[in-house]
């Protein structure tokens, strides 16, 4: 639904039938950068949708797409194609430069830790200036426009890495020699392909078109974000902290990895390609109070606080400036009290555009303000010398005042040093104020741009609430005007209205009203149901009569009927219950007969077979047991011989040797331990002399004493009888000796002991109770077969056949008329009959239903209760029972539900649509506050430029007095004696002059000039070189020598929330 809502309102911006809207007056860059955000807006977090914004002349055209559309507009938008892989909830966008497209690429958040952390020179060095034009005016130099969207978790950790590059064909050229190190690259805006050459060099078949391309790559980055927390002044990751209260530090740090080395006054020195880092971020004032920043601002509108920071990483290091006399920023912290910490994404711009603009090429301004800054500094020197001579001059005056005309000479030539000195001053004062001047008019004119800025972006605003309110409208919502001060409440109010219990109430309005326009139809129903519930009583009273009368004709009938029916049955069921009884018992007395028979002919025979074959079987099992027993008492007794001879053979030598092995592995386990050498390398040391005897002594030691351990020992005797007892196994297993075992075997099974020994076991178990058991089951089991046979056969089956039938005509009839008695076979009888009549009766009672004269009875008694009032308030309850029922199902229906359930997803579009809002009103007061932070730094130079135009003043009057006082003192000299008075003044005035004019160096003169430490040749070459490394770093992911470009890097980290 969400999805729903937010695609149609995008969908909906669209002005006539070319699918665009145009935003008019967006002249500048900064208005170009104002489509950004509305692409961002619009598209950041929400998944499939595709957001294109172009410029063509003096405008800015934004189309919408989605996610799978095929779309063609005017133009040069054509053939929008899908670039948006489902699932994503990351979104970025830049706006290219006139007469170009481009594309918002909603990337997938996933994870991926391949970073390669190295530090090296940057690439691209290639000196080129940027928008290079040939003699018409127009580009014609082929340029790349990149830019780098970083996807990072909360802590700053890159997770993935997406580039887009727009190709900038101006000459219109068939194809464009391109250099990228991008992966899985996709032309994002036409069917234009390339082809891979060496390298990373690739040629477009551009067809004199721009191209657009998209990739990735792994690859480290030119500045490193890392993003630090702390709670309670504890370090702690930000999957932990969510949730958590008390004192949080968030701190963003900025490493840049990227330098040049060049040369300073002909030394090699490292210069960081320049990076303005721009971060920014919303905190809830529910959750953060006591918000403070370092190296940054902070905006709050009430319930939120944006807050804006700026760094330069590795400024510091390029300008070699000591930081105790100016800190540049390279990093930016927040601390506040929280409460159930969450906070949202935060996003960072890192650009070097405003290092590469700087024009320091005008060296006359140098040399200018180099001399005034000299000038400035020994006019300085020359008044306060002048006024400490004044001083001392007039003291003396005082002092001697029988010296007074010698005095005032001194004096005469004091205040001449003194007016010449403050001319200096005056002159270089003059061309100071000059060069602030300067400086205020280049801010002056940035700070002019503030209103435009700030009118841009408000006009997209604007629009946004304007496109926002028309989609609400067209959803059947009754919205008011919505500007930048009111949007969020009447967002608040139009989700108010949306409440289910107000939507509840008006569906069931509609619905009771309709209702109640189909009441007489409703009526009409009722009146027919109940018309026909009093025909269906009349009918079954006047049918229980007709039926009734019926039935008295019938059952003596169908009763008769019914008995000799089922008398039928028992009698079948009886013969069915019997017969097998009496043939059992019958087929019984025969089959004992049978055996009596068949026991007297021949069971003596039977009895003498089966004893001899059980015997036979029980001789066989003795057998097999003595001769097992036999055969183990062979082969010990053999082995045992065999053991003897291999004992006698090689018992010697297989003793001697195993200990010989074990020996020597005592040996060499015993010098590994106390030398850590193996036994040849030992042997070879103790040959060269490299081991002392007492070494070689302990050695020897340890090992006789291994020896002759009871371990040892019983090692040794293990390990003999395994041998010996394997040399044994090997003869038994050999084919004379198993000739012997067997023929042994054969001799003592074949003597007359063991025969005797077979012929006792074999009697003795014949004799057991169960052997004997044993004869008599067989003996049986052939006397069984036998009796069977015999029954088998067609005479004995005869026999029994007839029997069985001669018992029957006896057994079944009294049977019969048993089972008629009972009350179950009389309870059938009823039943049937019940079931019969109940298929007559029916037939016959409807022959006379249909009959004039019963129908005739049945609408008179309908017409007449049909009258009653008593039914006619039942006929006004049951209309007034349906209508409300007809409400009720019309409420539970589908169309009713399907609004309520309309109305809550609209709310829930309605509150994602106003955080989408909010999302843009974060990055408005950014702005506002970045133009606020222009504007004080222009009011700040112009408060620089009042000052040194203060110090003009000054130093303009103090020449004027020093003239005047050079003049006075000529006419005091004239004048000596009228003088003598005021001398005591003139000293007073004389000593307030010196110390306002060394107040006035050591916190004017001597802090301006000690800022550049005097060295402004070496801090405007510095800023040469700055200026050129940001201008050589021109693409992160590669670029044609032959091209211009410029790069930017957008990083996002991930949102930390609580669970």
């Amino acid at each position: 639904m969400k999805n729903k809502i937010i695609q149609n309102l995008i969908r909906n911006m669209k002005n006539g039938n070319d699918g665009r809207r145009t935003y008019e007056s967006m002249r500048s860059r900064k208005a170009r950068m104002m489509a950004v955000a509305l692409c961002a807006a619009l598209a950041l977090g929400q998944a499939g949708v595709v957001v294109y914004a172009q410029t063509s002349g003096d405008k800015i055209v934004v189309q919408t797409a989605d996610d799978k559309a095929e779309t063609t507009g005017a133009g040069d938008m054509t053939d929008i194609r899908e670039i948006v892989d489902q699932g994503t909830d990351a979104g970025m966008g830049v706006v290219r430069k006139a007469g170009a497209p481009v594309n918002m690429l909603l990337a997938a958040n996933t994870t991926s830790n391949k970073t390669t952390k190295t530090t090296g020179k940057a690439s691209n060095a290639a000196e080129s200036t940027a928008g290079e034009k040939s003699s018409g005016g127009e580009e014609t130099k082929a340029a790349k426009d990149e830019t780098v969207y970083i996807l990072a978790g909360a802590d700053g950790s890159v997770q993935k890495i997406i580039v887009s590059d727009w190709l900038k064909n101006a000459a219109g050229d068939s194809t464009i020699n391109d250099i990228s190190e991008l992966t899985d690259i996709e032309n994002v805006r036409d069917d234009l392909h390339y082809t891979d050459e060496t390298g990373d060099v690739k040629v477009w078949d551009a067809q004199g078109n721009d191209i657009y391309y998209q990739g990735n790559i792994d690859k480290e980055l030119p500045v490193t974000l890392s993003v630090s927390y702390t709670l309670d002044g504890k370090n702690i990751t930000p999957e932990e902290l969510a949730g958590k209260s008390g004192k949080v530090k968030i701190r963003f740090d900025y490493t840049n990895n990227l330098y040049e080395t060049v040369e300073l006054d002909g030394v090699p020195t490292k210069m960081y390609i320049p990076f303005a880092m721009m971060t920014g971020m919303i905190l809830d004032d529910e959750i953060f109070t006591n918000v403070e920043v370092t190296n940054g601002r902070l905006l709050n509108d009430g319930s939120r606080t944006v807050v804006a920071g700026l760094a330069f990483p590795g400024l510091q290091e390029n300008l070699d400036i000591d930081a105790e006399k100016l800190e540049v920023p390279d990093y930016v912290e927040i601390t506040a009290d929280v409460k159930d910490f969450e906070m949202g994404m935060t996003a960072t711009i890192a650009s070097n555009d405003v290092f590469s603009e700087i024009d320091l090429e005008d060296k006359d301004d140098l040399e200018d303000l180099r001399g005034s800054m000299d000038e400035m500094t020994d006019a300085m020197e020359q008044l306060m010398d002048g006024s400490n001579q004044l001083y001392d001059g007039i003291c003396t005056l005082l002092e001697k005042s029988g010296e007074l005309i010698e005095g005032i000479d001194k004096l005469a030539s004091g205040a001449e040093e003194l007016k010449n000195g403050v001319g200096t001053l005056d002159s270089g004062v003059s061309q100071v104020a000059d060069g602030a001047a300067k400086l205020q008019e280049g801010l002056n004119t940035l700070s002019s741009k503030n209103a435009e800025l700030n009118g841009g972006a408000r006009q997209v605003f604007d629009t946004l609430l304007s496109t926002a309110r028309t989609q609400l409208v067209a959803a059947g919502l009754d919205v008011p005007e919505m500007t930048v001060e009111n949007y969020a409440e009447v967002l608040n109010n139009t989700i108010a209205s949306l409440d289910e219990d107000a939507v509840y109430q008006q569906a069931l309005t509609q619905v009771t009203n309709a209702v109640e326009e189909k009441r007489s139809y409703i009526e009409s129903q009722v009146t027919d149901v109940v018309k026909g519930e009093v025909a269906s009583k009349v009918d079954a009273a006047v049918r229980e009569q007709v039926t009734a009368k019926v039935e008295e004709a019938a059952r003596e009938q169908v009763t008769a009927a019914v008995t000799e029916a089922v008398r039928q049955q028992v009698t079948a069921k009886v013969t069915e219950a019997a017969e097998p009884q009496v043939t059992e018992q019958v087929t019984a007395a025969v089959r004992a007969a049978v055996m009596e028979k068949v026991e007297a002919a021949g069971k003596e025979e039977i009895t003498k077979q089966v004893t001899a074959a059980v015997r036979a079987e029980v001789e066989r099992q003795v057998r097999e047991a003595v001769k097992t027993e036999v055969t183990r008492q062979v082969n010990a007794a053999v082995k045992e011989q065999v053991a003897k001879q291999v004992e006698e053979a090689a018992g010697a030598k297989i003793r001697e040797e195993v200990t010989a092995a074990v020996y020597s592995q005592v040996t060499a386990q015993v010098i590994k331990s106390a030398t850590g050498m193996d036994a040849a390398a030992y042997e070879a040391a103790v040959g060269a002399g490299k081991v002392d005897a007492q070494t070689q002594s302990a050695v020897q030691a340890a090992i006789e004493g291994q020896k002759a351990s009871e371990a040892v020992k019983a090692r040794i005797e293990d390990e003999v009888q395994k041998q010996l007892n394997a040399a044994v196994e090997a003869q038994m297993s050999d084919g004379a000796v198993q000739k012997q075992v067997d023929a042994q075997i054969e001799a003592q099974m074949s003597g007359e002991a063991v025969k005797g020994q077979i012929n006792t076991a074999t009697e003795a178990q014949m004799s057991s109770d169960a052997v004997k058991a044993q004869i008599d089951a067989n003996v049986k089991s052939v006397v069984d077969a036998k009796v069977e046979e015999q029954m088998a056969t067609d005479a004995v089956k005869a026999q029994i056949t007839s029997n069985v039938e001669e018992q029957m005509q006896k057994i079944v009839p009294a049977k019969v008329e048993e089972q008629m008695a009972t009350d179950e076979i009389k309870a059938t009888v009823q039943s049937n009959t019940d079931e019969q009549m109940e298929t007559i009766v029916p037939a016959k009672v409807e022959e006379q239903m249909a009959t004039d004269e019963i129908k005739a009875t049945i609408q008179s008694n309908i017409d007449a209760q049909m009258g009653s009032d008593a039914l006619k308030e039942t006929v006004a309850a049951n209309t007034e029972l349906q209508v409300q029922k007809a409400i009720t199902e019309n409420m539970a229906g589908e169309e009713v539900q399907s609004k309520l359930a309309a109305a809550s997803e609209g709310a829930k579009s309605v509150i994602a649509l106003k955080a989408s809002l909010d999302n843009y009103n974060v990055f408005y007061l950014g702005l506002q506050a970045y133009t606020a932070g222009v504007a004080e730094a222009a009011s700040g130079a112009g408060t620089l430029s009042a000052g040194i135009g203060e110090l003009k003043n000054g130093s303009g009057k103090l020449y004027g007095g020093s003239a005047q006082l050079y003049d006075g003192i000529l006419t005091m000299k004239k004048s000596a004696p009228a003088l003598t008075d005021g001398i005591t003044q003139l000293r007073d005035g004389a000593l307030e002059l010196s110390d306002g004019l060394t107040q006035f160096n050591e916190e004017g003169i001597q802090k301006l000039v000690d800022a550049v430490d005097g060295d402004l040749d070496g801090l405007f070459n510095r800023l040469r070189k700055i200026s050129e490394v940001s201008k050589n770093y021109k693409s992160f992911a590669g670029i044609d020598d032959s091209m211009d470009g410029k790069v930017k890097f957008i990083y996002r980290t991930e949102a930390v929330e609580r669970e």
